[in-house]
């Protein structure tokens, strides 16, 4: 039997831009969980990070290498 019911994808659940926050009858699906940085080119910039990764982590991870985070939202660290 299929259902079809939509799925909402929630990543660092900062409420900024309401991407995560089921409307109707949607499934949540956390990525919270999803949250290693994999790879981080320090030439280049370039970091590969999970989905659920979020920008307080990032930032102090690269700020390690004396990088920054080219965004910064005022829900940080929620």
């Amino acid at each position: 039997m299929y259902r079809r019911i939509a799925i909402v994808p929630q990543g660092g659940n900062t409420g900024v831009l309401a991407g995560g926050i089921a409307v109707f009858d949607e499934v949540i699906l956390s990525l919270s969980k999803m949250n290693k940085v994999r790879s981080l080119d320090k030439d280049s910039g370039a970091l590969v990070c999970d989905a659920g990764c979020i920008l307080e982590v990032l930032d102090n991870y690269v700020g390690e290498f004396g990088l920054t985070m080219p965004i910064d939202l005022g829900a940080k660290g929620r």
